[in-house]
Formats: structure tokens, sequence, C-alpha cells
């Protein structure tokens, strides 16, 4: 249930939001949020607030001043539980436009704003972090941005090069896809010193896949130098066996143009082509 901010929300609400920056900044100094935790607490009566109480307790909460998103937060046992989704559509419903700010690191924030239908206004950095975050939005009246804008936005500030360890490199390549019914899922590229690495492409198809979907209609991969690519072949093998009609997912090469091109143009006589038409699984090849 949403429901208005009350004062003896307040111990509550603040163990989230202190809990939650911490889990979802691991790139800022915990004592940052720590020397924050009384100037937060004491606009909390300033700021529109409204939470989720489920069980006599709250769960989640979303701040809002002047239709800016200032913090979005759900407890760590209740994430994954469309809550975060849920306070979003309420606010939809009071305000004609709203804009939030997101670090481009956290990336699990920056996916759920551009799931909900927020698009990438511009990118700064902010001062007391020293970490590059970009401004979002949303618009009542504005025309929704169109599907290959959601899928490149995502996957381009998503695409973030980085060293995970001495053996393991991510990030190089970030791909978004957008399933049938509407929902967008994206993924990185890692490199391992080994032969366990995975494309960003699969890992996008492994998000899709642990949420219930395997129905993908749109996919933009992009590279290094912000580049669109193709799918390599290890990933047109994998999306050729998620079912029917899967040889018409449109690939994006060209964003200006919108240029695209199907998947069955990639890998044309596929080896499994007869058996998936009729309905059987195909025979193992070799």
């Amino acid at each position: 249930m949403i429901r208005k901010f009350q004062r003896s929300d307040t111990d509550a609400v603040m163990q989230i939001w202190r809990d939650g920056n911490r889990e979802a900044h691991s790139f800022i100094p915990a004592g940052y949020w720590d020397r924050m935790f009384p100037e937060v607490r004491e606009q909390l009566s300033q700021a529109e607030v409204h939470v989720w109480e489920e069980g006599g307790a709250v769960r989640g909460f979303v701040g809002v001043t002047d239709g800016h998103i200032a913090g979005l937060f759900v407890e760590r046992q209740s994430r994954s539980a469309g809550i975060g989704r849920e306070l979003v559509l309420h606010l939809r419903k009071e305000y004609a436009s709203l804009t939030c700010s997101v670090y481009r690191k956290n990336r699990r924030a920056l996916s759920f704003y551009l799931r909900e239908g927020f698009a990438l206004r511009s990118a700064g950095l902010d001062e007391e972090t020293g970490e590059e975050e970009y401004t979002l939005y949303w618009n009542r009246d504005s025309r929704p941005p169109d599907d290959w804008t959601r899928l490149y936005t995502a996957a381009l500030t998503l695409r973030q090069e980085r060293k995970v360890s001495a053996f393991i490199e991510a990030g190089q390549v970030a791909a978004a896809l957008l399933t049938k019914s509407g929902s967008l899922y994206t993924g990185v590229c890692f490199d391992t010193a080994c032969s366990l690495g995975m494309c960003a492409e699969r890992s996008a198809v492994a998000h899709m896949l642990t949420a219930g979907e395997n129905g993908i209609a749109k996919l933009a991969v992009v590279l290094p130098d912000n580049r669109l690519g193709l799918p390599c072949g290890a990933c047109r093998e994998l999306m050729m066996q998620l079912g029917e009609d899967v040889g018409e997912i449109e690939i994006l090469t060209d964003y200006p143009k919108r240029e695209t091109v199907a998947l069955k143009e990639l890998i044309p006589a596929w080896w499994g082509g007869g058996r998936a038409e009729a309905g059987q699984a195909p025979a193992e090849s070799g």
C-alpha cells in the first residue's frame, strides 16, 4: 500500500536510505552517507515522501521535490517485487513530468529508470563525490522515446570498461534488448583468463530468461568506441534457439538512420530451421 510519509516512519525510512545507498554505491566511501545522514533526515519534512507499507512495516519509499525524484529505495528483502515500479507509477499520476539523477556506475538504478520509460537528458559530474551522473526525464505530454532510442541509450550508458580482478575485465561491450511484451533487459560482456567469459548479448538474454521471458523483438549492441555492432556467431546461435519467429529479431546497425538487419539474415540456412518450424527440437549436430 502506498501512503504519505508520517513522522513515525522516519527511522525506518532513514535505515532503508542508508542501507540502500551503501549497497548501490559501493564506489563511494560509506562515510559519505554517514555525513549526509543528518541533513537528509532533516530534509524529510521538506520533501514530498511516499512510502510503501506492507505487513505494518515500511518496505520502500520515494522522495520528490518539485518533480525531481530525490531518492527511491526499497529494502533488500523486498526488491524485485514491483515496489519501485508501483512508486513510480504513483508519481506519474500526480506529476506531468519527472526528473532524476543516477550515478553512471549505479547500473541497476539506471536500467530500472530506462525500463520505466525515462530518457537520458544530460551527463555531468557530481562535485561532492567526483562521480559521473546522468539526468533522466519523463514527460507525460511529450512523445515517448522510440524503441531504438531506449535501447541505444540503455546500452550506451551501461557500457563502461572496468577491471574486476587480476583475471577478469568487463563492460567493454554492452547490449540492450526489447522483448515482445515491451520489457527492456541489458547486459555487458566479461572476459576472463580462461574460456569462462560471456558476450554482452548473452548476458542480456540471461537477464531476460531469469525474468521469465524469451521473446526478443529488438536488439542493440554498443562496442568500445560507441559504434553499433553485430552479435557474434555464438550469440546468433543462442537467439535462434529461443523459439518461433526468432529470425525476425531486429538488430540495430545505424542509430541516426534507424537501419536494422534481421537475425535470419546473419545466420542463413540455419541448421535447426526445419525442425524448429515444425515445433520439434532439432537433433544435435555432428
